[in-house]
């Protein structure tokens, strides 16, 4: 599994090791771990939800 962060304004797509996400206060780390996408946040307050497909939708209680 390859961490690809995509740049819509330049068409650039960078492989990486951590993506990290600033929603309001909190911060949402995304990372590769033995083939697995492992979520992080910053407190306990966060939730994930799966969606379709390869998407997912995170949410944290800190605004």
């Amino acid at each position: 599994m390859k961490l690809m962060r995509v740049d819509s304004n330049k068409s650039v797509d960078t492989e990486c090791q951590r993506i990290e996400i600033q929603v309001g206060d909190a911060v949402i780390t995304l990372e590769e771990s033995h083939g697995q996408l492992v979520v992080h946040g910053d407190d306990d307050d966060l939730m994930i939800s799966c969606g379709s497909r390869n998407s997912f939708t995170i949410l944290t209680s800190k605004n």
